[in-house]
């Protein structure tokens, strides 16, 4: 769906925000949460056409009723679920039209936020927060995490964090002489819709856009060596649960009592899981003499969606 926030400045404050994305977007939970915060309504638009999770799920009437789509409502959202093809899946453009019409100050926030001009801030920031708390963790080798494994879906969450780190370190450049590695964003992508390729140059665009919102040199400072994309966990379509998966989700939760959503954090998780059983992180700690490597696991959510999945026990 096309940004087309930037076509029609507002006039005044808003007054509800207007998003879009899969039956269980959880993008869209997080913007009905945002307009209960400030006063403002929400409109949220649910496409049955995208991703596979619809299609695949045992129980479809379910699917579109519980999970996220059940939370948004509670939330106070209005929720119009468009049926494949519909053509405000794909330009949303006259439903902000309408609601100009009726009086409203619609603020157009696309699926995901990335293609946002303000997509990736966030976890630009949330990059600090780790340094704060790798400080506070007292962490032994390099003394940071070596490893950050996080999902990549349309791209600002992996971008923001490597726009976000790239900036400490040159912040940091002056105060800190040790020589240490910089840490690896892994970004697990979660849809084999599309190439790596392609993933990879926009994961570096939302990174380089960060920077230079953040005042540093966009081309300088963030290139595609800081972009490293994971993507044998896609599985058979976004939102679709295989085995694998599955088990993955099982794992965390029966081990760790970390419970994962099935779209994103699932895959995450399972990644993780293969790259510490794998020798990549042996042979990073061989290459940097390090007796411990540190890995984070960043969580971000989802969970609400658990109650559409019916075959998840």
């Amino acid at each position: 769906m096309r940004n087309i926030q930037t076509l029609t400045p507002l006039i005044g404050p808003a007054t509800i925000l207007v998003t879009e994305g899969a039956i269980q977007s959880n993008h869209t939970v997080q913007v009905a949460a945002l307009a209960r915060k400030l006063g403002l309504k929400a409109l949220v638009l649910l496409s049955r056409g995208t991703g596979g999770g619809l299609a695949a799920s045992q129980d479809p009437n379910t699917f579109v009723r519980t999970g996220n789509v059940q939370i948004n409502r509670l939330l106070g959202a209005e929720v119009r679920i468009l049926e494949k093809g519909h053509p405000l899946a794909s330009d949303a453009f006259p439903v902000l039209e309408e609601l100009r019409a009726e009086g409203e100050v619609p603020y157009w926030i696309p699926g995901g936020a990335s293609l946002h001009p303000l997509g990736g801030l966030g976890y630009a920031r949330a990059a600090f927060e780790v340094a704060e708390q790798e400080v506070e963790m007292g962490l032994g080798g390099t003394g940071r995490f070596d490893f950050i494994f996080v999902a990549c879906g349309s791209g600002s969450t992996v971008g923001g964090l490597i726009a976000g780190f790239r900036m400490l370190e040159i912040m940091r450049e002056s105060e800190d002489r040790r020589i240490r590695p910089q840490r690896n964003i892994i970004g697990v992508l979660n849809s084999p819709t599309k190439p790596r390729s392609y993933h990879e140059e926009r994961v570096l665009l939302f990174a380089q856009r960060a920077s230079a919102l953040m005042g540093i040199d966009p081309h300088q400072s963030v290139s595609m060596d800081d972009v490293r994309l994971e993507d044998r966990f896609v599985g058979s379509g976004y939102g679709v649960l295989d085995g694998e998966t599955k088990g993955a989700m099982e794992r965390m939760a029966r081990l760790e009592a970390v419970v994962l959503d099935p779209v994103y954090t699932a895959k995450v998780a399972r990644g993780m899981l293969q790259w510490v059983e794998e020798d990549e992180i042996r042979q990073y700690a061989r290459l940097h003499s390090l007796d411990e490597v540190n890995v984070l696991f960043i969580h971000t959510g989802g969970q609400a969606a658990l109650g559409a999945y019916t075959d998840v026990n």
